[in-house]
């Protein structure tokens, strides 16, 4: 026997081994595969999730509020749709009553001018506070 030669059961047991680290070796392989093909699935599918915009499902810009006869001059308030309607002969102006910060329904103080020259006290205008 040489020295390179190894005894037969030295061989065998190389091999075994041998044999044991490759299906070890092989197994780490498939796991750490699969966890990098999980991985870029889930970011894939976020990717994809991104592209598809958030559905709101917010009453519709466009309302019917009714006859413009059934408007007076002035400011009215319509509770269903949470808007103000101002009339001024035959201008209108719709301004949503929903705060833009927190979602809850504003209310309108009206001030009325007068005339200092008048003492009648005749209003000549009005100023809108929204509250």
């Amino acid at each position: 026997m040489t020295p390179h030669e190894a005894a037969p059961h030295v061989r065998a047991a190389r091999q075994t081994m041998k044999a044991d680290s490759q299906t070890r070796r092989f197994v780490l392989a498939r796991i750490a595969a699969a966890a990098g093909r999980a991985g870029i699935a889930a970011q894939g599918g976020i990717f994809i999730r991104s592209c598809v915009p958030n559905v709101t499902y917010d009453p519709p810009s466009t309302v019917k509020v009714g006859a413009p006869e059934s408007f007076a001059d002035g400011l009215t308030f319509l509770p269903s749709q949470r808007l103000f309607v101002a009339r001024d002969s035959k201008v209108f102006r719709a301004v949503s009553a929903v705060c833009t910060h927190l979602g809850c329904t504003v209310h309108a103080d009206v001030q009325q001018e007068t005339d200092a020259g008048n003492p009648g006290g005749r209003p000549h205008a009005q100023t809108l506070e929204f509250i």
